[in-house]
């Protein structure tokens, strides 16, 4: 499609760094958008971007809403709602609660300096 000009560029978007180097590595492509924020940061994704010249381009940036500060350990999401869904890539939340492990982290960002700005 790039070839006959009914696209400009295209990418993929994962947090599967193998997937994306070899996705990268036997394709044209211009991006691959991942994870990325202050509780799920992955150099060797950025690194890789930058090796093969590939946007980065950052999803997930407030963590679901979960570095909002609105959810704490007493929120509930329908199992119908994305947060309370059982997809696989939902790690921010489990069972429709906000996964004690990241709340712990927000926590610590709301203890930092930098945050308190």
């Amino acid at each position: 499609m790039k070839r006959t000009g009914y696209i400009r560029a295209y990418g993929w978007s994962t947090g599967d760094l193998r997937g994306a180097k070899k996705f990268i590595e036997k394709s044209n492509c211009s991006s691959i958008q991942h994870p990325e924020n202050v509780l799920d940061y992955d150099e060797r994704m950025l690194k890789l971007c930058e090796e093969h010249d590939v946007a980065s381009i950052a999803n997930m940036p407030f963590a679901m809403g979960l570095l909002s500060g609105k959810y704490d350990s007493s929120s509930r999401m329908a199992l119908n709602e994305l947060c309370g869904s059982k997809h696989r890539w939902v790690k921010y939340f489990k069972d429709g609660k906000p996964d004690e492990i990241f709340l712990k982290k927000t926590g610590k960002c709301k203890e930092c300096s930098h945050c308190r700005r």
